[in-house]
């Protein structure tokens, strides 16, 4: 097991759509588990690979609140979401101390594939969706300011110029 380096912002590769995941084998379970070890380690909610610069279609997601196993996503989808969204405060592990409103679907249904490779589906509400939403963003090349409200990504964007919104990579 092993604590991964994190990419932050505006690194490329948290730009860049991953690849699915074709091989379920050893390589692919060390790369879980270092992912949900370096989530932890970081006092994170979730993690996709290309966060870590893994260029696959594999997120985890951990509220560690006792109502939800952890969850492995690979080659995960929203096949369903609410129409109800709800704004609320996310940061993110690539943009280390920064925090910003954005609106997510209340609910989602996922369709993904576990270690095994076997097709699971689960639906998840709240703050489980939330989570799912960023990290499934992730995988697509989309980071979260992209989804705030216009001028709250026009702060950000203004704060980065003025040198105010750092994010070392």
């Amino acid at each position: 097991m092993a604590i991964l380096r994190i990419r932050t912002y505006p690194d490329p590769i948290l730009r860049r759509r991953t690849k699915p995941v074709r091989a379920f084998d050893l390589k692919l379970r060390e790369l879980v588990r270092d992912l949900f070890e370096t989530m932890y380690q970081r006092n994170g909610l979730g993690l996709a690979a290309n966060q870590v610069g893994v260029d696959a279609q594999v997120c985890v997601v951990d509220l560690r609140d006792g109502r939800l196993p952890p969850y492995a996503f690979i080659n995960p989808a929203i096949t369903a979401r609410s129409r109800e969204g709800i704004v609320d405060e996310e940061g993110c592990l690539s943009f280390p101390g920064y925090f910003d409103r954005v609106r997510r679907s209340r609910r989602v249904t996922v369709r993904y594939q576990d270690l095994n490779g076997e097709v699971r589906e689960v639906e998840l509400v709240d703050l489980a969706a939330r989570a799912v939403q960023h990290e499934l963003d992730h995988l697509c090349g989309v980071v979260f300011v992209q989804r705030m409200a216009v001028p709250r990504r026009l702060r950000f964007r203004i704060a980065r110029l003025l040198g105010r919104a750092k994010f070392p990579s």
